[in-house]
């Protein structure tokens, strides 16, 4: 699902997306689209040799779905550090 898309969801019905979301968390189960994710590789700034592996850095990019989950643990988490 594309970001934009669920950014209209996010409009509709921000409500029920978190409560799905928070329903995902709880009973540890998640769509196949949440558990994908591109990776790509870069160069950690200026380095002497990019022959050695830690030369590079690689980052995960995650689609956007997976965007509100995280979003929503982080306030879970925050809720429970609370009390």
């Amino acid at each position: 699902m594309s970001f934009g898309a669920v950014r209209l969801l996010w409009k509709w019905d921000e409500e029920r997306i978190v409560e799905l979301q928070k329903a995902a968390v709880w009973t540890g189960r998640h769509p196949a689209v949440c558990k994908r994710a591109s990776a790509v590789v870069i160069r950690k700034g200026v380095k002497d040799h990019y022959t050695n592996l830690k030369a590079y850095r690689s980052i995960a990019l995650l689609g956007g779905l997976w965007m509100v989950v995280e979003k929503v643990i982080a306030v879970l988490l925050a809720e429970e550090a609370g009390r």
